[in-house]
């Protein structure tokens, strides 16, 4: 995608990292059925080198680097320098020593070949124009033998609180500006297995894992899609107060067959990958 603005996502998300390090209990909690079954589904062994990409504010990263000690590492990288801050803050103070932190992209690793023995990356190779090109990138940094894991949103049907962000925008003619829209369509398991093959490698073994987001009111729903949610929160803040306002309405209207008297228990599902 010639168009792709590489420093207008790294804007975004920098513009995020303080949001998603002061919520990191909320998303982990969302996110742990589907965390818990990647990390098992990767299987780190003690001693090995991990490669995280999209680290984020770097909870996954944590959680392997606690299976390949002592003597194993993880390298946590992002996008985005103010996420991998926040990420190291939090390392330091959880004291957690065999990780390591570095700025980069997926399409570009700055890594030498065959110089890790797994790659893994939770939710953010959909967020990629060239998932093809990212995994190719991850192909060459593995060692033989070695494995990519990785986590998606399952289809839209499967993600309703996506799909209410889709449904509102559309209703409210709205679309993200070039350079930072999406062509690639990995919620597909046909397209999982293609794009991921089509880099090399010889196993793609494609797993669905439900979850559930939940919220309290309205005002918990709002505060997450404007704090935490991507590109959608970048264009919701840019709108003027009465449009933002008016895209409220619309949104929690999509939400309320999953309102009830403890709030909001809003049905999700990714596919976790697993690649040799």
């Amino acid at each position: 995608m010639t168009d792709w603005d590489s420093e207008r996502i790294r804007e975004i998300w920098d513009g995020l990292a303080e949001a998603w390090d002061r919520n990191r209990t909320v998303v982990s909690g969302f996110l742990r059925p589907v965390t818990e079954h990647l990390i098992d589904l990767l299987d780190p062994l003690p001693g090995e080198t991990i490669l995280e990409v999209g680290a984020g504010p770097g909870d996954t990263g944590f959680l392997i680097a606690e299976r390949v000690a002592p003597s194993g590492r993880v390298i946590s990288t992002d996008l985005a320098p103010k996420m991998l801050e926040r990420a190291r803050a939090a390392a330091e103070r959880l004291d957690i020593r065999n990780i390591e932190f570095a700025v980069m992209e997926v399409t570009a690793l700055d890594l030498d070949d065959a110089s890790v023995d797994a790659v893994v990356g939770r939710l953010v190779y959909h967020l990629v124009p060239d998932p093809a090109g990212a995994f190719a990138e991850a192909r060459r940094v593995l060692r033989r033998g070695g494995r990519l894991c990785y986590t998606v949103f399952a289809p839209d049907e499967k993600m309703r609180f996506e799909l209410a962000i889709q449904h509102t925008m559309s209703k409210r003619e709205l679309s993200f500006p070039p350079g930072i829209t999406i062509d690639v369509d990995l919620s597909d398991l046909d397209a999982v297995r293609a794009v991921t093959a089509s880099a090399g490698f010889a196993a793609v073994d494609v797993h669905e894992v439900p979850f559930e987001i939940s919220f309290s009111d309205g005002d918990a729903v709002w505060r997450y899609v404007t704090e935490m949610y991507g590109r959608a929160a970048a264009l919701i803040n840019g709108l003027p107060g009465d449009e933002q306002q008016g895209f409220r309405a619309d949104f929690l209207a999509e939400l309320a067959p999953f309102h009830g008297p403890a709030g909001y228990a809003i049905p999700g599902a990714c596919l976790n990958v697993l690649a040799r």
